[in-house]
Protein backbone atom coordinates (compact mmCIF):
# COMPACT_ATOMS: atom_id res chain seq x y z
CA UNK A 1 0.00 0.00 0.00
CA UNK A 2 2.65 2.39 0.61
CA UNK A 3 2.91 5.74 2.03
CA UNK A 4 0.84 7.78 -0.40
CA UNK A 5 -2.64 7.41 1.49
CA UNK A 6 -0.84 9.62 4.10
CA UNK A 7 -0.51 12.70 1.61
CA UNK A 8 -4.35 12.57 0.74
CA UNK A 9 -4.77 12.09 4.39
CA UNK A 10 -2.48 15.73 5.65
CA UNK A 11 -5.12 18.18 3.37
CA UNK A 12 -8.53 16.74 4.89
CA UNK A 13 -7.15 16.78 8.17
CA UNK A 14 -5.30 19.57 8.75
CA UNK A 15 -8.28 21.36 6.72
CA UNK A 16 -10.76 20.23 9.19
CA UNK A 17 -8.86 21.25 11.84
CA UNK A 18 -8.92 24.72 10.63
CA UNK A 19 -13.25 24.71 9.91
CA UNK A 20 -13.01 23.38 13.69
CA UNK A 21 -11.48 26.58 15.00
CA UNK A 22 -14.04 28.81 12.34
CA UNK A 23 -16.88 27.21 13.47
CA UNK A 24 -15.79 26.95 17.35
CA UNK A 25 -14.81 30.25 17.41
CA UNK A 26 -17.02 33.10 19.39
CA UNK A 27 -19.45 34.82 17.25
CA UNK A 28 -18.14 38.36 19.10
CA UNK A 29 -14.67 37.53 18.29
CA UNK A 30 -13.66 39.89 15.18
CA UNK A 31 -13.57 38.13 12.13
CA UNK A 32 -9.98 39.10 11.52
CA UNK A 33 -8.91 37.26 14.45
CA UNK A 34 -11.14 34.65 13.54
CA UNK A 35 -9.78 33.93 10.02
CA UNK A 36 -6.32 34.56 11.21
CA UNK A 37 -6.77 32.03 14.35
CA UNK A 38 -7.84 29.33 12.04
CA UNK A 39 -5.77 29.77 9.01
CA UNK A 40 -2.82 27.61 10.36
CA UNK A 41 -4.56 23.94 8.38
CA UNK A 42 -5.60 25.98 5.63
CA UNK A 43 -1.74 26.48 4.70
CA UNK A 44 -0.72 22.93 5.45
CA UNK A 45 -3.74 21.61 3.13
CA UNK A 46 -2.11 24.37 0.33
CA UNK A 47 1.27 23.48 0.92
CA UNK A 48 0.16 19.56 0.48
CA UNK A 49 -2.22 20.18 -3.01
CA UNK A 50 0.71 22.48 -4.11
CA UNK A 51 2.97 19.93 -4.07
CA UNK A 52 1.11 17.53 -5.72
CA UNK A 53 0.17 19.81 -8.62
CA UNK A 54 3.86 20.40 -8.84
CA UNK A 55 4.94 17.48 -9.62
CA UNK A 56 4.70 17.54 -13.51
CA UNK A 57 6.28 21.26 -13.38
CA UNK A 58 10.10 22.29 -14.23
CA UNK A 59 12.42 22.62 -11.56
CA UNK A 60 11.85 26.03 -9.97
CA UNK A 61 15.08 28.63 -9.88
CA UNK A 62 17.54 28.16 -7.23
CA UNK A 63 16.19 31.54 -5.31
CA UNK A 64 12.78 30.67 -5.40
CA UNK A 65 13.41 27.13 -4.34
CA UNK A 66 15.01 28.23 -1.53
CA UNK A 67 12.38 31.26 -0.75
CA UNK A 68 9.31 28.57 -1.34
CA UNK A 69 11.28 26.07 1.20
CA UNK A 70 11.46 28.42 3.61
CA UNK A 71 8.22 29.07 3.68
CA UNK A 72 7.02 25.80 3.73
CA UNK A 73 9.13 25.72 6.68
CA UNK A 74 8.62 28.46 8.78
CA UNK A 75 4.50 29.40 7.77
CA UNK A 76 3.24 26.18 9.87
CA UNK A 77 4.66 27.00 13.28
CA UNK A 78 4.16 30.73 13.26
CA UNK A 79 0.40 30.16 11.64
CA UNK A 80 0.11 27.70 14.63
CA UNK A 81 1.80 29.46 16.81
CA UNK A 82 -0.46 32.74 15.98
CA UNK A 83 -3.05 30.96 16.47
CA UNK A 84 -2.27 29.85 19.70
CA UNK A 85 -2.52 33.21 20.97
CA UNK A 86 -5.31 35.14 18.57
CA UNK A 87 -8.15 32.33 19.09
CA UNK A 88 -10.23 33.40 21.75
CA UNK A 89 -12.68 30.31 21.62
CA UNK A 90 -12.60 27.24 23.89
CA UNK A 91 -9.31 26.05 25.15
CA UNK A 92 -10.11 22.70 23.78
CA UNK A 93 -9.49 23.57 20.41
CA UNK A 94 -5.68 23.53 21.04
CA UNK A 95 -5.58 20.27 21.41
CA UNK A 96 -6.20 20.11 17.97
CA UNK A 97 -2.87 21.58 17.09
CA UNK A 98 -1.05 17.89 17.30
CA UNK A 99 -2.99 16.67 14.45
CA UNK A 100 -1.74 19.45 13.12
CA UNK A 101 1.63 18.82 14.11
CA UNK A 102 1.18 15.08 13.04
CA UNK A 103 0.39 16.40 9.49
CA UNK A 104 3.31 18.77 9.26
CA UNK A 105 6.01 16.60 10.69
CA UNK A 106 4.44 13.95 7.47
CA UNK A 107 4.74 16.34 5.14
CA UNK A 108 8.60 16.84 6.17
CA UNK A 109 8.87 13.37 6.66
CA UNK A 110 8.08 12.78 2.71
CA UNK A 111 9.65 16.22 1.84
CA UNK A 112 13.09 14.83 3.06
CA UNK A 113 12.82 11.79 1.06
CA UNK A 114 11.54 13.52 -2.14
CA UNK A 115 14.65 15.95 -1.61
CA UNK A 116 16.64 12.19 -1.44
CA UNK A 117 15.47 10.70 -4.48
CA UNK A 118 16.20 13.45 -6.73
CA UNK A 119 19.53 13.87 -5.45
CA UNK A 120 20.02 10.25 -5.78
CA UNK A 121 19.47 10.53 -9.25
Amino acid sequence: MGAMPLLFFIPLASGWVSLVYFFAAPKSAPVKEVVLGSLHGVFLAGLTIFGFLSIRRPPLSPVAGVLLSAISLLGPSFLIALAMRVYRGPRWVHRLQLINLLCYLLLLWFTLFSFLSVLRH
